[in-house]
């Protein structure tokens, strides 16, 4: 058995990028991510889990078959009435391709689908095209209260590369609540990530470290 901790409960997601197209710059070259170095946040409450057999140990102590391999769970987003929705990271198949990814699901939404299926999210952190290294992507994860319009969920602040010279930014928001999942991405009027990197140094937000890795072919 593995165990993690989350803040209240609350989990941190994805890191983030500077915002909109502020993401090129005056010679057309895209600008990096900003306020790389958030302060460290206390260690959440613990979760159970077996990454081997992609089980949860649920708060009523009863056990929950995830459909991912190599399971970890990040932290949890409590929802009243409900079991939490717990944020995590694995893969839906075993010895293929799929790089890692994340994955925001609650038991009380039913068993996990099987890999195309069910909703998978990107980890955070910078990946290059597979075939000659080229930086396609990058992101930052949080999870938690962490933007005051969108409370209780993931939140990426992301940019894509979409020409040689040119790069899209946008912030993806994954929210929970008594009615479920909301999915939400925004491409305008994006929220500030020094928001979040706030949150995380007042204790209710958290920030998911990125990974550097390859795209998938």
């Amino acid at each position: 058995m593995t165990r993690v901790t989350t803040v209240g409960g609350i989990l941190v997601a994805l890191g983030a990028l500077a915002a909109c197209e502020r993401s090129a710059s005056r010679d057309g070259s895209a600008r990096p991510p900003t306020d790389s170095q958030p302060a460290p946040v206390p260690p959440p409450p613990d979760v159970v889990y077996d990454a081997r057999h992609g089980v949860i140990v649920l708060p009523d102590s009863t056990r929950f078959r995830t459909t991912l391999f190599d399971l970890r769970v990040i932290g949890r987003l409590p929802v009243a009435g409900r079991q939490p929705y717990y944020v995590m990271s694995g893969r839906s198949c075993v010895d293929c391709d799929a790089n890692v990814s994340l994955y925001v699901h609650s038991p009380s939404d039913g068993p996990m689908r099987l890999e195309a299926e069910q909703p998978r999210y990107p980890y955070p952190g910078r990946e290059v095209f597979y075939d000659d290294g080229t930086l396609q992507y990058e992101a930052r994860a949080f999870f938690g209260d962490c933007a005051a319009a969108y409370p209780n969920a993931v939140i990426w602040y992301q940019r894509s590369r979409i020409e040689v010279d040119q790069w899209r930014s946008a912030v993806l928001v994954v929210q929970v609540g008594a009615d479920g999942v909301r999915r939400v991405e925004l491409e305008r009027m994006l929220p500030d990530v020094a928001e979040a990197v706030a949150g995380v140094r007042a204790g209710h937000c958290r920030e998911i470290p990125g990974i550097d890795r390859k795209s998938e072919p």
